[in-house]
């Protein structure tokens, strides 16, 4: 089984989902279900196959296993969010947003250690976080540790989903709070970013970096969240998706080179 190549796909129509003119606790609902689908799929054939390393059962658990765990995390908090957040009173809105904010920093406060060798990118306890085998030797330091499918669980691969969900979860309420999107509704705007997301980021980056928005007197957020108004685009972890794109093997622009490439065409039909 291709697991990389499945968990690209379900990043892709996550990001479809998210393109989608549903509500956002609809979209969330439908997203949970496509995480656990993988993550059942994921599970069945991990139990039945071992791995040819350790190094590439840590590729699993601390990578590709993350796409739809993180993602399962992320919805099912954004769906209960939405579900119980408060329907009128601004003051009672911000005050709940600020609640669930820091519940969420207590969780990085608590697990400081870990969330510090994940943010400094270290590896030197990759074999004892993502190895099975270890799980077995780590003590219970919690009530979900008596839960583990140790089949298909690490003693941190759920730690490390709910870090990766728990940062885009912090950074889409702080969006919440600036006024820039509100829960469950369209932006008055008619125009919809029908590309991908990785589209989407190619462009922000590349307004950003050529200073030609306010003199470059302005911050990367501000002209994402700008153009995400604009284009009825919900919160996107783009930050990541730049990440991946200076990760890219061929070229790390193919939208600009693509737009590049259509401009000078059309210009080409047209002086016949």
């Amino acid at each position: 089984m291709d697991y990389p190549s499945l968990s690209h796909n379900l990043r892709l129509q996550l990001e479809q989902m998210e393109l989608s003119d549903m509500k956002r606790i609809e979209k969330s609902s439908k997203s949970i279900i496509l995480c656990r689908h993988l993550l059942a799929k994921f599970r069945t054939s991990i139990v039945s196959h071992k791995f040819d390393s350790n190094a590439k059962e840590i590729e699993f658990f601390k990578f590709t296993k993350q796409i739809p765990l993180s993602n399962l995390i992320y919805y099912t908090e954004l769906f209960a969010f939405e579900s119980e957040f408060p329907k009128g009173g601004k003051t009672i809105q911000i005050d709940f947003i600020n609640e669930k904010i820091n519940k969420l920093n207590s969780f990085f406060a608590h697990h400081m250690n870990f969330t510090n060798y994940i943010t400094l990118g270290n590896t030197h306890f990759d074999n004892i976080y993502f190895i099975r085998q270890t799980t077995f030797n780590v003590h219970v330091i919690d009530s979900e540790a008596y839960f583990f499918d140790m089949d298909f669980s690490t003693s941190h691969d759920l730690l490390l989903g709910k870090f990766h969900a728990y940062k885009r979860l912090i950074t889409y309420l702080e969006h919440l709070i600036d006024g820039n999107i509100k829960p469950m509704s369209i932006s008055q705007s008619k125009l919809k970013w029908t590309a991908s997301q990785s589209a989407f980021t190619e462009l922000t980056y590349a307004l950003y970096h050529s200073d030609i928005i306010n003199e470059g007197n302005v911050g990367i957020k501000e002209i994402a969240t700008a153009l995400q108004q604009v284009f009825n685009m919900q919160h996107i972890d783009f930050y990541r998706i730049y990440s991946e794109i200076k990760s890219r093997k061929k070229s790390r622009t193919k939208f600009l080179d693509d737009l590049s490439s259509r401009l000078i065409q059309e210009m080409e039909n047209q002086d016949g």
